[in-house]
């Protein structure tokens, strides 16, 4: 999928970042020995906006959370261009589905290697969402495109996707926005939970360290997680 900005607004329009947070769903939906009962971490979604684009950072996974995740994009007046995927966990895409069957204009694309791991949990990870989830959360359906580059565009300002190593699973990817100097971390950034570590195996603790130093490295103003809830105490810049 070709990145090229197709807006003619100026690189230096204001942009603004929304964090859409969801809610802590109990699961599993029905009794089953591989779940133990729980919650499941509230997952969030981010609007990059500017005067008349959105660009959106993950599309969760519920129904009902879809639903009010596309009521906010509509209530900006604005068009909703692109959906970018940072990796491949259902409740970061499964809203991919409604979403551009509601604005049919945007397109929703991530990384050609994260498409490829998509390609390869999809059957297992409905399986998995089925089991906790039933008919709570969107049905698997549309797979993103694979994304030509690196960079997005909101009005003419670079959104620029970075791929990291290792998160809560391998392959994924992060956001940085310059123009608001906002890092939007998918998973590689828990807040307020305990982060999931099953597909992280041992050996990738030395990746993980190059994850944390690689989110430093522009040392962002504010870094929204992936899962959990964005405080105000927490994401600033230290």
């Amino acid at each position: 999928m070709d990145s090229t900005p197709q807006s003619s607004a100026p690189h230096d329009a204001p942009l603004r970042a929304t964090v859409f947070a969801g809610h802590w769903p109990a699961i599993p939906a029905q009794e089953s020995a591989e779940v133990p009962p729980g919650t499941f971490a509230p997952t969030t979604a981010t609007l990059i906006s500017g005067p008349t684009e959105i660009v959106l950072i993950d599309a969760l996974h519920l129904k009902a959370e879809v639903q009010e995740l596309g009521d906010l994009i509509e209530r900006t007046g604005k068009r909703l261009t692109t959906i970018y995927v940072t990796h491949d966990h259902a409740d970061h895409y499964l809203g991919i589905g409604p979403l551009l069957e509601r604005f049919p204009g945007a397109k929703a694309v991530t990384l050609p290697h994260i498409l490829d791991s998509m390609r390869t949990t999809w059957a297992a990870q409905q399986a998995q969402w089925n089991l906790m989830f039933a008919d709570k959360a969107v049905p698997h359906g549309p797979m993103p495109e694979a994304l030509d580059g690196t960079t997005l565009y909101v009005d003419g300002s670079p959104v620029n996707i970075i791929p990291v190593k290792q998160a809560d699973i391998h392959p994924t990817s992060i956001v940085h926005v310059p123009a608001i100097d906002v890092v939007v971390a998918g998973d590689a950034i828990y807040n307020e939970t305990f982060p999931m570590l099953a597909l992280s195996p041992p050996t990738s603790g030395r990746t993980g360290s190059t994850r944390s130093r690689s989110s430093r490295t522009s040392r962002p103003a504010w870094s929204w997680p992936g899962t959990g809830v964005p405080t105000a105490t927490t994401m600033p810049r230290p």
